[in-house]
């Protein structure tokens, strides 16, 4: 079994920017977010430079499972409750639009990404969610939506679903593989390994600081998961992260998807000859040992299917107070923007993203710019339940205790890793984003932050944002 990813391809690194660099316009991020920005701004504008912390694709997007669907959990529920009906028709008429966005782009460029349709299914296992389903299935009918009856071509025990049949899957990273080269031929330079820490804004333009040279930019587009900064967006106080753990195991069945709508979700889809399920989505933090959740896992897909999993991996989402994305401009007068919030639904969004940006940066009419603006109003209540949650997240990794390598040393938490060869790898244990207290993740050998998903090195190295800086090795 691999303990990483299905999507897992070979990817050509690019280097690191090696020198001080003047450019129109900055993408913060390679993931399918900020190469479809680039794919759709490079057909209208020139100078355009992508830089990454890591690699291509190594952050959420290696990490989905690829539905190409607007038949999205329940996502159009929440949305429907919290913003009302108007709202939640206009988000499923961009979601079909932002879909076929995704299929033109792959059909004109003929790109090899194992892409095939398939039904998507939203499933009704809990009698809890009986009137869920419903309102469900009312809306959809008022909205046109053509339900079928295609059958589950795999044993899932369920009381009602919702099947459509216009709804695809495909291969991430083959996708933004070609994608990225596509827009190379445009002109768009790609520099990897090179982490923006920190952006001031000069008279003509932004200085971008790097830990590799620094950057001149006029238009910066945040399409990194996590973005950078805090204010005026109030981000890491607004939002909350969900972290779901997946796995794949063989099974040769025709092409499907299926998501429930209950409370613990299970995720269903095939890709070749094996089928991905993600379960355990829990909020970020409310979860500490990774390592007994993958055990339940690989123990339910052995008693459901008699399989053995041939590869687990983990996957973080960002959700929003009011269940819709944050994309657009960040603030009037200002030539910054943003893309990301996907609340777990990232290839179609990722795709509109790249379209609406480039819209506004062209000022061409963007009929999503509301619905999508990041400086919104969001009810207050919704504020209240994120600030809540990332509350109780920090106090809880200050008094989490239960677990190993962890001592006090002048009075001051430091978490301590003996390698396979007995090395001892010792850090301070506060994330520089926001002060929250780390935990071990065993699963993965790395030091967690559980309020923002922050990841470091068992040396102390980021690995994932928002923390812009490593965590420090010297005792106080």
């Amino acid at each position: 079994m691999k303990n990483n990813s299905i999507w897992n391809i070979e990817i050509k690194k690019d280097n690191p920017l090696k020198q001080e660099l003047t450019t129109n316009y900055l993408i913060i991020g390679s993931g399918l977010t900020g190469v479809s920005i680039a794919y759709f701004l490079s057909q209208k504008e020139k100078d355009i430079a992508v830089i990454e912390q890591n690699e291509l694709g190594s952050g959420i997007t290696k990490n989905t499972t690829g539905k190409i669907t607007y038949l999205q959990g329940d996502t159009l529920l929440k949305i429907l409750k919290t913003n009302g009906e108007k709202v939640a028709k206009t988000y499923l008429q961009s979601q079909i639009e932002g879909m076929n966005l995704l299929v033109d782009i792959i059909k004109n460029n003929h790109i090899d990404c194992d892409f095939t349709l398939a039904p998507s299914s939203i499933l009704y296992q809990d009698k809890n969610s009986h009137d869920d389903f419903y309102l469900l299935k009312d809306f959809l009918k008022e909205a046109n939506i053509s339900i079928s009856h295609t059958t589950l071509p795999l044993n899932i025990s369920y009381l009602k679903k919702l099947t459509v049949d216009d709804t695809y899957l495909f291969h991430p990273l083959k996708y933004l593989s070609k994608l990225k080269e596509i827009t190379q031929k445009e002109g768009v330079t790609y520099y990897d390994d090179t982490r923006a820490i920190n952006i001031t804004k000069n008279k003509t333009d932004y200085l971008v600081t790097t830990n590799q040279k620094t950057i001149h930019a006029k238009n910066i587009i945040f399409a990194c998961h996590y973005p950078i900064f805090h204010f005026p967006l109030l981000f890491s106080f607004k939002t909350y992260l969900e972290k779901s753990y997946l796995c794949a195991f063989p099974f040769a069945t025709k092409p499907f998807s299926a998501i429930n709508i209950d409370k613990n979700v299970h995720s269903y889809r095939t890709i070749q000859n094996h089928i991905i399920y993600l379960a355990k989505t829990k909020k970020l933090g409310f979860t500490f040992d990774d390592d007994l959740s993958f055990t339940n896992l690989q123990n339910h897909i052995q008693e459901k299917y008699h399989k053995k999993i041939d590869f687990q991996w983990m996957n973080y989402d960002i959700i929003t107070p009011d269940f819709l994305p944050f994309i657009g401009k960040i603030k009037k007068g200002e030539n910054l923007y943003l893309a990301t919030g996907y609340n777990t639904w990232g290839m179609i969004n990722a795709t509109l993203a790249g379209k609406i940006i480039t819209d506004l940066i062209t000022n061409e009419d963007t009929f999503y710019q509301q619905l999508f603006n990041p400086m919104r109003k969001t009810k207050i209540k919704n504020i209240i339940t994120g600030n809540t949650h990332q509350g109780i997240m920090f106090f809880k990794s200050y008094f989490k205790k239960d677990y190993a390598y962890i001592t006090t040393i002048n009075h001051k938490k430091y978490g301590i890793y003996v390698d396979e060869e007995k090395k001892r790898h010792l850090v301070k244990l506060i994330c520089p984003h926001l002060k929250c207290y780390l935990h071990f993740n065993s699963y993965q050998k790395t030091w967690d932050c559980p309020c923002h998903g922050s990841r470091f090195s068992i040396d102390g190295k980021v690995i994932k944002g928002p923390a812009i800086k490593d965590i420090t090795k010297k005792i106080d």
